[in-house]
């Protein structure tokens, strides 16, 4: 018998499970408070009224594309039909293949129109009994179980279920240890930060420019909070275009800095860069969506003190069905000292997702919005919820803008000259202050001052040797 072993992107999007709460003095959580929904577990796109997917593919339609002419069945079966069928009689149907009737068999089984098939026959027959949640499901005696499914198609829903109890289980587990390690809130920067006090006053070097971009991004977000339901024209993605070493994680580190300290709403900054690089998991189209809320979790735990390895944190199970409901739970648990049921989220470097989906041949344009939009449309259908993201291109941005339907703000950083030199004279001090010693090590500083790189080069072209001296800066 084989089973079909599946991970769905979103296993309960709907679901309403109290999974926030856990009981310091036994260690246990929370019971569940409302049904799952088995079409949901199941990872369909239907109404809890049972409607269900179609598929009309047949068993020659999803071999015609091994490109192997002998693999074909003589009497075609829709493909519902074969995903009833026991082991043995599918291999019935390829007698004169031999031994490569297995091979022929699983590669039927491991097409994605069988496991649409298998989805959708399997909450058809679900529907016909009635049942649309998990204890609708278990009231059944097993006995009549066996009798009304087919054992393939039995194995695979006990299966599920099965897979997304037990990712249950262990995300109230890590709610428990995340409880045990929380300490008080210190939001950790996506980049170095160079802060010092000039004249007085505590500075941060952005250059003017990216100042005016605080400020104007701030404001705009910052006025949502009393507009929460605002339409999506006014609610856009912002969107940071620069080159490398221009400034970008640190401009995001700034706003949402000053989103949360003015605001009290809850403003994060995760990245697909250095400590959380991108991955071809992060573009897939079963991935792409979880991994996002992922990093939204992870740089959380980071929030509260718990240094847990980005790495470490992906080998937990649950994290194929993480969704924004369960990034608000976790928020509303463990920073209730912000505003709840909203979130700020500043993506940086989100450029690296958008680019693999465009270089990505085997997705069609629909496929790349509907993954996109997994993201946009549960940050739009949160009040007062912002996206803003980074990249390198304008390019990148208009995809998700695609995706969701909502407007993409522009912000450019454009590399600074010498006419912005006064803007930058706070550092200079600086420089003077620590590097006196060291001019060999100027550069390896400036690489990490938004906008100076531009400066740089532009010196060091019009008189070479001249960057080695604080002084012509």
């Amino acid at each position: 018998m084989q089973v079909v072993m599946l991970t769905f992107p979103s296993l309960v999007h709907q679901t309403v499970v109290n999974l926030s709460g856990v009981d310091k003095e036994t260690n246990c959580s929370t019971k569940q408070e409302k049904e799952i929904y088995l079409a949901e577990l199941l990872g369909v796109n239907s109404t809890r009224e049972g409607n269900s997917v179609h598929c009309t593919s047949t068993v020659n339609g999803v071999l015609g594309s091994s490109g192997i002419p002998t693999w074909h069945v003589t009497t075609d079966i829709p493909l519902s039909t074969w995903v009833c069928l026991s082991k043995e009689n599918k291999l019935s149907y390829f007698k004169e293949l031999q031994l490569h009737a297995e091979s022929a068999v699983n590669y039927v089984d491991a097409a994605p129109q069988t496991h649409t098939a298998l989805l959708s026959t399997c909450l058809s027959l679900l529907s016909s009994m009635g049942v649309k949640t998990v204890s609708e499901w278990d009231a059944i005696p097993v006995e009549k179980q066996n009798e009304m499914f087919p054992e393939t198609m039995l194995l695979f829903l006990r299966n599920c279920i099965h897979i997304h109890m037990r990712m249950e289980a262990d995300w109230s587990q890590f709610l428990i240890q995340v409880e045990h390690c929380k300490q008080e809130p210190n939001f950790p920067n996506l980049t170095h930060h160079e802060s010092f006090v000039y004249e007085g006053v505590p500075t941060v070097i952005l250059g003017k420019d990216r100042l005016n971009h605080v400020k104007n991004m701030a404001s705009a977000i910052t006025k949502l909070k009393d507009n929460p339901n605002a339409h999506k024209e006014l609610r856009p993605i912002y969107c940071v275009v620069a080159a490398p070493r221009q400034g970008k994680s640190l401009l995001l580190d700034v706003v949402c800095s000053r989103i949360r300290d003015s605001t009290g709403m809850l403003a994060i900054a995760i990245t697909y860069n250095s400590s959380t690089p991108f991955a071809d998991g992060d573009s897939s189209p079963l991935t792409c969506a979880p991994r996002f809320w992922a990093r939204v979790i992870h740089a959380i735990t980071l929030i509260l003190g718990w240094q847990l390895g980005w790495n470490e944190f992906l080998n937990n199970s649950f994290i194929s069905f993480l969704t924004m409901e369960k990034v608000l739970q976790f928020t509303e648990k463990f920073l209730p000292q912000y505003t709840l049921g909203s979130i700020i989220i500043a993506a940086d470097e989100f450029s690296h997702v958008i680019k693999a989906l465009r270089m990505n041949s085997s997705l069609q344009e629909n496929d790349r919005k509907k993954i996109l939009s997994s993201i946009t449309n549960a940050m739009q259908s949160t009040p007062s919820s912002v996206l803003i993201v980074s990249g390198f291109e304008v390019a990148d941005p208009e995809l998700l803008a695609t995706a969701s339907g909502r407007p993409v703000q522009y912000f450019h950083l454009h590399p600074s000259t010498k006419e912005h030199r006064s803007e930058y004279d706070p550092l200079k001090h600086r420089l003077v202050e620590i590097f006196k010693p060291f001019p060999f090590a100027l550069y390896e500083w400036t690489k990490f001052s938004p906008g100076l790189m531009g400066l740089w080069l532009e010196i060091g072209q019009s008189s070479p040797g001249a960057t080695k001296e604080i002084a012509t800066i």
